[in-house]
């Protein structure tokens, strides 16, 4: 059965295929009583497709013993493709695999999906390969030049060099594409009150709280800047929030 980008799922079948077994169960059964001689043939048709069926079993067992025969499963039987490739990448990854076999899978993915290059600029910063994390990066921006996510990335990158002069273009205009993205508004209010520029970073800080009224951090943190700015009228709904989404949460507690 089609369903999107799958090939074939047949989970989808599992239900709307027990109302054709029935029929054939019955329509056997029906054929018994009206011609008594066919019992013996169609017990050993029943039984000839019973051990199709366990024979067919048997073959696609192994490929569900993880995530990882499952893909290359996939791959061999045709299914080459981006969301494939990516997903035996993860897999090889959380697996343990050698960076090479996790890089390979990442560079077919390229192929078909040129967006899924931060995911390997990832890996190649994790392992202190720097100059080939931020050329994947800045390729897949001029690959999306107005998606946001990857701005925000291509900035977070330069903050892990200590470079956070670099990185402030990259998250200023992350919020000029997605004026609501909470993790660019966190990362420039870091940086800005570091550099002691207290209500820019003010101002990112409760932008990210307006933009993720769900998250307790986001809440707990505004209501503490708040509170060292010696405005705690303010801060208390943001830390009385904080604990009534997440009731342990420490740093609200702690200021209340």
């Amino acid at each position: 059965m089609q369903v999107g980008a799958q090939a074939m799922a047949d989970r989808y079948m599992y239900f709307p295929i027990l109302g054709v077994l029935t029929a054939l169960v019955w329509s056997g059964a029906a054929a018994v009583a009206h011609w008594p001689r066919a019992r013996l043939p169609l017990a050993f048709a029943a039984v000839a497709a019973l051990g199709a069926l366990a024979f067919g079993t048997a073959r696609q067992v192994p490929a569900w013993k993880n995530s990882i025969t499952l893909y290359e499963r996939s791959i061999a039987a045709g299914e080459d493709n981006a969301a494939v490739r990516y997903l035996l990448a993860v897999a090889f990854q959380a697996a343990g695999r050698p960076v090479p076999e996790v890089v390979a899978q990442y560079q077919q993915a390229l192929k078909h999906r040129p967006d899924y290059m931060t995911q390997l600029a990832v890996i190649t910063l994790t392992h202190g390969r720097i100059d080939e994390a931020r050329q994947l990066i800045e390729a897949s921006i001029r690959a999306e030049p107005n998606n946001a996510n990857l701005h925000q990335n291509l900035g977070a990158f330069f903050v892990r060099l200590n470079r956070p002069d670099d990185a402030v273009p990259h998250f200023e205009q992350a919020l000029r594409l997605s004026p609501k993205l909470a993790s660019a508004h966190l990362e420039l209010g870091q940086i800005r009150l570091k550099q002691n520029r207290v209500e820019e970073g003010r101002a990112h800080y409760e932008a990210r709280a307006r933009a993720e009224p769900w998250n307790a951090d986001a809440l707990a943190d505004y209501g503490i800047i708040l509170a060292n700015l010696q405005r705690p009228a303010e801060a208390r709904p943001f830390l009385e929030r904080a604990l009534w989404i997440q009731p342990g949460h420490p740093c609200a507690r702690q200021m209340l």
